[in-house]
């Protein structure tokens, strides 16, 4: 894709998103990218700025609004993560994070009509147990690496995935899969979060990775106009020459 055609498929693909969210009378929000704390997922390493840290999403900053009684507030932003370099990942990305005042199982058939927008078709449903004991080997070592390695490669088609162990984040989680890409990671809330939120569910869903497979691209690269130098230093020196 020319630049040209990447800034108004992005452009494009934004529109459709919040038109989805408009039409179930959903309120846009915009928290600070810089944060006195670093990442809630301990998998996720944030990137320092002086005394403060690029969020590596708006969940905290979002979840102090719910506790401030709004409800289903959604947004779309910019997120960073140090060290995350790939096909499918990048030092800076875009989310799309939302919160809703729904029932777990139709929020999640909620969160499979906002992947169609990019993807179309009905989603087929496995648990996690389920799906390891299927595809992963008898004889693991490690269970991550056995879901990555093993199991998510054979999500080729649009797969709901349910059935993880509680946290103290989340009482439920779901994650959403497409030919094998990771696009939503999902919880029934936690409500004794630090800020005390009300009974909700919350999802974050990959921008990038969605208009990646809309596009038929190979790699998030392909659809981000900007990609961040630690991606393609050459690719942006080339463009902008």
């Amino acid at each position: 894709m020319s630049l040209a055609s990447k800034v108004k498929a992005r452009a494009n693909a934004f529109k459709r998103v919040r038109a989805f969210f408009e039409a179930r009378d959903m309120l846009e929000v915009d928290t600070n990218y810089l944060s006195p704390h670093p990442s809630l997922d301990p998998y996720s390493e944030a990137m320092r700025v002086g005394d403060f840290y690029l969020h590596t999403s708006p969940e905290r900053a979002m979840k102090k609004l719910l506790s401030c009684d709004l409800k289903d507030i959604y947004q779309i932003c910019h997120v960073f993560r140090k060290d995350e370099c790939g096909r499918l990942h990048s030092p800076e990305f875009t989310l799309i994070e939302y919160y809703r005042d729904l029932p777990y199982t139709a929020f999640i058939q909620e969160c499979v009509e906002l992947i169609n927008l990019f993807i179309p078709g009905k989603a087929s449903y496995t648990t996690y147990q389920n799906a390891l004991t299927k595809f992963a080997p008898k004889d693991f070592d490690d269970e991550n690496i056995a879901w990555g390695t093993h199991v998510e490669p054979n999500f080729k088609e649009l797969t709901v995935v349910t059935g993880y162990a509680p946290s103290d984040l989340a009482k439920q989680r779901f994650e959403i899969y497409y030919r094998g890409v990771e696009l939503a990671n999902g919880y029934d809330e936690a409500t004794d979060f630090p800020y005390n939120i009300p009974a909700c569910c919350g999802v974050a869903l990959g921008f990038d990775r969605l208009l990646m497979l809309q596009e038929e691209k190979s790699s998030i690269q392909g659809v981000i106009a900007t990609p961040a130098p630690a991606d393609s230093g050459a690719q942006l020196q080339t463009t902008f020459s």
